[in-house]
């Protein structure tokens, strides 16, 4: 997950991702999903268990955020097993039923190629192409929202 969200700092993008977060709270959960413009799930192994993470996605879909799925395949970073989603609460559950799920992947071209997907499919305008099309320089400097 972490590799994820630098290859979107890379990109332009300001992510909230707890685990880069000084504060991590309820509140500051439900912050972060709030002023989230897409609300990036990302599945390994069990996280479908986690009582925060299921907060998260709760908090999603009572914003009506738009929620892309992202999953992990390799068994070394705990892939996702779908199966999982059969022990999930029903609107949870419903999501893998209702979204496509990107694979996450290692090796860089196939990274490269999934975060252009990724990007293409949110319908947002990578920062940094945005502003190169407007002729500006922009900086990243701290992480926001992809999900």
């Amino acid at each position: 997950m972490s590799a994820l969200y630098f290859h979107l700092a890379q990109h332009g993008f300001r992510c909230w991702y707890d685990n880069q977060e000084d504060q991590i709270t309820k509140q500051a959960m439900e912050a972060g999903v709030e002023s989230s413009r897409i609300f990036l799930l990302f599945l390994s192994e069990g996280v479908l268990t986690r009582p925060f993470t299921l907060f998260e996605i709760q908090t999603a879909l009572g914003l009506s955020k738009p929620i892309m799925l992202m999953h992990e395949t390799d068994d070394r970073h705990g892939a996702f097993d779908f199966a999982e989603a059969d022990d999930a609460p029903p609107a949870i559950a419903n999501l893998m039923l209702t979204h496509e799920s990107l694979p996450w992947r290692r090796r860089r071209f196939e990274q490269d190629a999934i975060l252009a997907e990724l990007i293409g499919s949110s319908g947002l305008a990578p920062p940094k192409a945005a502003a190169a099309a407007a002729g500006a320089r922009t900086t990243t400097s701290a992480p926001a929202q992809p999900g």
